[in-house]
């Protein structure tokens, strides 16, 4: 049984509990409670909201406590489960839930796990809880650890474009793109002149805006991955 439920699962499924659950000023207010259908639901989910509240705060506090853990001591195995427990049982997601998802899928990167990352950067994707910008920066992570540099190359210049289009300012940063895919470029042995034609690829993207898309670079650069045939 998940902690919701076990917090949750008596309170509607049980109105003779809920009444030794609730507090209540005085008698009148607990008999009110058994006969009245509109006043027993405000009472519940009065006390619905406060075990609520509760998780949450509770669930702040392992997360907190765990990454302090992990700071002092690296027990990621220990700093993994800890956040699987906070991220899978918030109902709703915690303040913050981005940088808790993105901190675990850190922690499976860096043990080793990459499927188990992939996997889970693919749900936040799906479930669009996450800026793609920072959902393609670690699959970048991934791809890299791999020696996959082209598609590391590629996901790194997604990032870029998904950092533009995500910004209120709509400012690429050519430089920090350039920076990101050197260590691929080199790895695959290619020019100079390829990164900057790379990043060309991002730079002809943001100048269309809203007509162009992630397909818009990746068109470009297969082809051009293509024509070089390495």
């Amino acid at each position: 049984m998940g902690l919701i439920s076990k917090l949750f699962g008596n309170i509607s499924a049980n109105n003779a509990s809920n009444a030794n659950n609730i507090s209540f000023k005085n008698e009148t207010e607990r008999k009110l409670y058994k006969t009245n259908i509109e006043y027993r639901k405000m009472k519940d989910r009065i006390a619905e909201n406060q075990a609520t509240l509760e998780q949450q705060n509770e669930l702040l506090r392992i997360a907190c406590d765990a990454r302090e853990k992990y700071k002092n001591d690296g027990d990621i195995e220990s700093a993994i489960a800890a956040y699987e427990k906070v991220y899978y049982e918030a109902n709703p997601p915690l303040k913050n839930a981005q940088s808790h998802a993105m901190f675990l899928a850190d922690l499976y990167i860096k043990n080793g796990q990459h499927d188990k990352a992939w996997g889970f950067l693919g749900m936040l994707q799906t479930k669009e809880l996450c800026p793609l910008s920072k959902i393609r920066g670690e699959q970048a992570k991934i791809l890299k650890k791999e020696k996959k540099h082209k598609d590391a190359i590629e996901t790194i210049l997604l990032q870029h474009w998904n950092i533009f289009f995500e910004s209120e300012y709509k400012y690429f940063n050519h430089n920090a793109c350039m920076k990101d895919i050197g260590p691929s470029i080199r790895a695959l042995k290619w020019s100079f002149e390829d990164q900057e034609r790379c990043v060309g690829f991002v730079e002809y993207a943001t100048s269309l805006k809203e007509k162009a898309s992630e397909a818009t670079i990746v068109d470009l650069f297969r082809k051009f991955v293509e024509q070089k045939g390495t």
